[in-house]
């Protein structure tokens, strides 16, 4: 079956939960996530959104994983350049047609 939008009543629990969350200094960082409804109970499960601070670059180009290894255990950041290989490998066929 498929999933059902959350209702209007529902969505109001939910913004009702979530004032009452900022209100707290124990939970002032959490907000509702699922909720459960049965017959004698209601669960609210709570979460914590945090935004993770990095960087990212759009590669236009496939990256070898163990390139990119060796480059994060040298620690220079570094993006292996586009016909590498690893030592022991044929190099690509980018290589042979520079």
């Amino acid at each position: 079956m498929a999933d059902k939008l959350p209702s209007r009543p529902t969505l109001d629990i939910r913004d009702a939960l979530n004032e009452l969350l900022r209100r707290n200094d124990r939970t002032q960082d959490k907000e509702v996530g699922e909720m459960y409804l049965g017959s004698s109970f209601f669960i609210a499960r709570l979460k914590r959104p945090q935004v993770l601070e990095g960087s990212w670059e759009d590669l236009d180009r496939t990256v070898d994983l163990f390139d990119l290894i060796d480059a994060h255990q040298r620690g220079d950041g570094s993006l292996p350049s586009r016909g590498s290989h690893r030592p022991g490998q044929k190099p690509n066929r980018s290589d042979s047609q520079a």
